[in-house]
C-alpha cells in the first residue's frame, strides 16, 4: 500500500523553540493569578473597612485578565506548530497548517541564518522557519546535520 503524505515515517524530528511564547503569555497570566485572588480574599475579610469593594473589584478583573491570557496563550502555544522532520527519502517541513515535502535531489542546500533554518530548493525560492535566535548555536547543529543527510543521500549513504 502507497503511503500518503500524512502517512508518512519519520526518521528523525526537530520542533521550533517556543520557549518565547511561553514566557510572553504564560508568565504574566501566572502572575496575575498570583495577585488577584489574594486581593479578593482580602477584599472580604476587610468589609468594615471602607473601599474594600474596590480591593474586590481590582482582585477580580486581575483575576480574569490572568485567565484570559493563560487560555489566549495556551490556544496560541497549540496552533504554533512548526517542525522540520526527515522522512525517508526526504525532508517534510510543516509550517501552521501547510506541509510540504521536498527530495533530497530536489534540495540545493540547508543553511542556518541566524536563528532560521534556510531550506533552498533547486529553482524555487529558499523556505525559513524560524527555530530560536536564544538557541542559534542548536540551529546551527541541525543544518549541519539536515546538509549532511542531504549530501549523503545522493549517493545512498544516508542512514535508513
Amino acid at each position: 500500500m502507497a503511503e500518503g503524505p500524512e502517512e508518512r515515517s519519520y526518521v528523525e524530528f526537530y520542533r521550533a523553540d517556543s520557549s518565547a511564547a511561553v514566557r510572553r503569555y504564560l508568565v504574566p497570566a501566572v502572575l496575575l493569578l498570583t495577585v488577584g485572588p489574594p486581593l479578593i480574599l482580602f477584599s472580604a475579610t476587610m468589609k468594615q473597612m471602607p473601599g474594600h469593594s474596590v480591593f474586590g473589584f481590582i482582585g477580580a478583573a486581575l483575576m480574569m485578565c490572568g485567565l484570559v491570557t493563560g487560555f489566549g496563550g495556551i490556544a496560541t502555544l497549540l496552533l504554533d506548530d512548526r517542525y522540520v522532520a526527515v522522512a525517508e527519502g526526504g525532508l517534510v517541513v510543516h509550517l501552521g497548517k501547510e506541509e510540504s515535502f521536498y527530495a533530497w535531489d530536489d534540495l540545493a542546500g540547508i543553511a542556518c541564518d541566524g536563528g532560521a533554518l534556510v531550506i533552498s530548493p533547486k529553482g524555487g525560492a529558499a523556505v525559513s522557519i524560524p527555530f530560536s535566535k536564544a538557541r542559534a548555536q542548536k540551529t546551527s547543529e541541525i543544518a549541519t546535520r539536515l546538509e549532511d543527510w542531504r549530501r549523503k543521500s545522493a549517493w545512498n549513504l544516508a542512514p535508513r
